[in-house]
């Protein structure tokens, strides 16, 4: 990983981390776009189910996860790759398990333990 990349991770890490922290305080889910609701559900999941970390709590997650399925349609047409990260049973059962999470949401994960 070059310097470069290892910039865009950090800045990826450090944008859910204003996000997640405006969540704690009281931000509705509906005032972010999808892609970054969708970012906080994967980097949630890759934290709490593989590195044993919780970002939210088991109450905002699973809120996250019924607002998504409720958006279910207008939230898949805007997030790439949607039908491997993105699956409809994970949002009913408020879980994101059985992801694979690529390199990407890896490097994402180990730069956020650092800024927090």
């Amino acid at each position: 990983m070059g310097k470069k990349d290892s910039q865009i991770f950090s800045e990826a890490a450090q944008k859910l981390y204003d996000a997640i922290m405006e969540i704690k305080y009281g931000r509705p889910f509906h005032s972010f776009n999808f892609i970054m609701l969708h970012n906080i559900y994967m980097l949630g999941s890759i934290l709490y189910y593989k590195l044993d970390e919780s970002i939210l709590s088991d109450t905002d997650f699973d809120k996250l996860c019924k607002y998504l399925l409720d958006n279910f349609d207008a939230a898949k047409k805007v997030i790439r790759h949607a039908d491997e990260t993105f699956v409809k049973a994970n949002l009913e059962a408020g879980t994101g398990y059985n992801i694979k999470f690529s390199v990407i949401w890896w490097n994402i994960a180990q730069h956020y333990q650092r800024i927090k």
